[in-house]
């Protein structure tokens, strides 16, 4: 069974995306932004707040404007 996934931690209504794991057989650029923006709209639906440790994660959400108003107060990337 072939899985990607993010791993995270919750503190406080936000959640820290520490890591992103994508096997490569599966590993491509489509694949890897389509993941990213499902977790992002799940944490949206959950009205949490992201904190994307993961480079993989904050660059997605630097490129991605839509997607900063998901950062907590006085985060910048």
């Amino acid at each position: 069974q072939t899985l990607a996934r993010i791993e995270y931690s919750e503190q406080e209504r936000k959640i820290f995306l520490t890591k992103l794991s994508i096997p490569e057989e599966i590993q491509n650029k489509e694949f890897e932004e389509a993941f990213i923006v499902k977790v992002l709209e799940f944490i949206e639906d959950k009205n949490l707040r992201v904190v994307p440790t993961s480079p993989k994660i904050a660059s997605f959400v630097r490129r991605n404007r839509r997607y900063k108003q998901l950062l907590p107060v006085g985060i910048k990337l």
